[in-house]
């Protein structure tokens, strides 16, 4: 039995839009973390790590290194995305020139 190349694109876009969320999310937590050390770095601090800080230190923000993302995570998360994202694009193409008329694309299709 063929697999419907509507459902194909459907699946695909729904995995899409699921790696572009997951994306999103680490690059905004990302950027708040960024944007905190640079506003207030005199009171920026790291917990869970085995480094003391200074009572003047704690402060501020305190980032949980346990929330952090190891490298492995983020190149994970864009993997995940590319991915995603070329195959929606692919199932896209596959789909005929009407189904196209009446489904939305996906992001950057073109």
């Amino acid at each position: 039995m063929d697999v419907d190349p509507i459902r194909q694109y459907l699946d695909a876009k729904a995995k899409f839009d699921h790696a572009d969320s997951a994306l999103t999310n680490l690059i905004s937590f990302i950027g708040h973390v960024a944007r905190t050390m640079d506003e207030d770095h005199l009171h920026f601090t790291v917990g869970n790590v085995k480094t003391k800080f200074p009572r003047e230190a704690r402060e501020g923000y305190k980032l949980d290194a346990n929330e952090w993302p190891t490298a492995e995570k983020i190149a994970e998360t864009f993997a995940e995305f590319h991915n995603a994202r070329i195959e929606a694009r692919n199932a896209w193409r596959r789909l005929s020139d009407d189904d196209r008329r009446n489904i939305a694309p996906p992001p950057e299709t073109e």
